[in-house]
């Protein structure tokens, strides 16, 4: 299920920037950018062990925790 989510999240309005941007406002150097960019085209499982120890939280991430857990305790709805 998890994978479903994050396949769908990453294709969740991808013409509006904020889906793609940090939570924490202060992260918006031109590196941070570039890693958000990165990590909104990559899933979590392909990102290398550096690039895991360096992830930043974006809104995508927050989404998709909110699909999983309501799609956890709500199995009759199924997620789709």
């Amino acid at each position: 299920m998890w994978e479903e989510i994050e396949k769908d999240v990453k294709r969740t309005r991808v013409e509006l920037g904020f889906f793609s941007m940090a939570v924490d406002k202060s992260r918006n150097s031109k590196e941070d950018l570039e890693r958000l960019e990165m990590q909104a085209h990559t899933k979590k499982n392909d990102l290398s062990q550096d690039d895991v120890q360096k992830y930043i939280e974006s809104h995508l991430d927050s989404l998709a925790r909110v699909l999983f857990i309501y799609a956890s305790l709500n199995k009759g709805v199924r997620y789709i």
